[in-house]
């Protein structure tokens, strides 16, 4: 098994994200499309975008959204951090350390072979989280049935996928142009929202930083659109300060347990 996982991993997993834009489109055209559901479940995949709290959140303080990836790590039965991150391998990203992998959470995480993550302590999974957030990472967490596929786990509902993205190489990337369903699997924090909350100068920065193109820049301002996934890109990149990433902290307990429906990590 372990062998036939790292064959898998690391001779289909890496060439489809280098194909990543080929590979989602793909997913429009019949019989890709009725393959893809099935196969990975898309109906009931679900990934939570948590923003990288650092100059990115505001009410509350910067810490809260982040303290949901923190809650799960905490409750974990189990956890592994990959070896590497097969979308900045695959992709050869400049930008950020590909040696940087995902976390993965729960029983199902003890399947995964040793040759491709590291089967880590709590306080060694708390500090890789804690590293994702202050390098500007963003974290997108929840059940993705694709992953547990490319790893080898036979049950993904006891599989988290805590996948920390750039903004260049990850495969949400290209979800835009995929079909509704693998669009709608990747969602907001409940009762988040980002908005121009100050001056814009039309400059365009917002544009270029956010990973689902869901920011553009009409008549001299920024303007979000309802498809935002409140990744936060945008927020910390703007120069004038004019975006804003603003959450209701009282509905942090009931993200809790939205994703904890979908996936076990106990």
């Amino acid at each position: 098994m372990g062998f036939l996982t790292r064959l898998n991993f690391n001779h289909l997993m890496k060439p489809m994200i280098k194909r990543k834009a080929r590979f989602v489109r793909l997913w429009n055209h019949q019989p890709f499309r009725a393959v893809n559901r099935l196969l990975f479940e898309l109906d009931s995949s679900r990934l939570v975008l948590i923003p990288a709290s650092e100059g990115s959140v505001e009410g509350g303080g910067t810490v809260v959204p982040y303290s949901i990836v923190e809650h799960f790590v905490r409750e974990a039965s189990h956890r592994v951090i990959l070896k590497r991150c097969p979308c900045r391998t695959g992709m050869g990203c400049t930008e950020f350390d590909p040696g940087f992998g995902c976390t993965f959470l729960g029983e199902g995480a003890k399947e995964i072979d040793p040759a491709i993550g590291r089967h880590v302590g709590l306080e060694e999974a708390l500090e890789h989280v804690r590293e994702a957030d202050r390098l500007g990472l963003v974290s997108a967490m929840g059940k993705f049935r694709l992953d547990a596929l490319a790893l080898g786990v036979r049950d993904h509902k006891r599989l988290m996928t805590v996948c920390h993205c750039c903004p260049c190489c990850c495969l949400t990337t290209e979800l835009r142009f995929a079909p509704e369903e693998a669009w709608n699997a990747v969602t907001r924090i409940e009762g988040s929202e980002v908005r121009l909350a100050g001056e814009c100068r039309g400059c365009g920065t917002c544009e270029s930083a956010c990973i689902f193109g869901q920011v553009e820049v009409r008549e001299g301002a920024a303007v979000v659109s309802a498809g935002c996934k409140g990744c936060g890109r945008c927020v910390a990149a703007c120069p004038q300060g004019a975006l804003v990433f603003e959450f209701n902290e009282d509905l942090i307990a009931s993200e809790v347990s939205r994703i904890s429906s979908g996936v076990d990590v106990g």
